[in-house]
């Protein structure tokens, strides 16, 4: 769909739109107020996690500890901003794709 016209495009046409869900996550913050130390977790009411949820907070695990073994090896010698930069975009990522109330986990645009 055209975001200016409100139309619809022939490309749009042929693919179907992903439903757009609520997030059943919430980020909880540690007790060390470390912007690389939070925790993922379902919401008491969830009553399922959707696959596509569940792999980006696998994701979002994985790519965390990936840069704190990094951290821990010396990789980011004297470079705490770009450190801090990736968490950042992870928590970004993982707050966008499992935490929102309503999003879309197959990055389309709700219509």
């Amino acid at each position: 769909m055209n975001f200016w016209t409100g139309q619809k495009s022939r490309a749009s046409e042929s693919i179907e739109e992903a439903p757009i869900v609520a997030g059943v996550f919430e980020l909880i913050e540690a007790a060390s107020n470390s912007p690389d130390d939070f925790d993922l977790r379902p919401l008491a009411n969830a009553a399922a996690v959707p696959e596509d949820q569940q792999k980006v907070v696998h994701d979002a695990y994985e790519a965390r500890n990936i840069l704190k073994l990094l951290k821990a090896h010396d990789v980011f010698i004297q470079d705490d901003v770009s450190y801090d930069e990736f968490i950042a975009r992870i928590r970004q990522a993982a707050r966008a794709g499992c935490i929102v109330r309503m999003l879309t986990p197959a990055w389309q645009f709700p219509p």
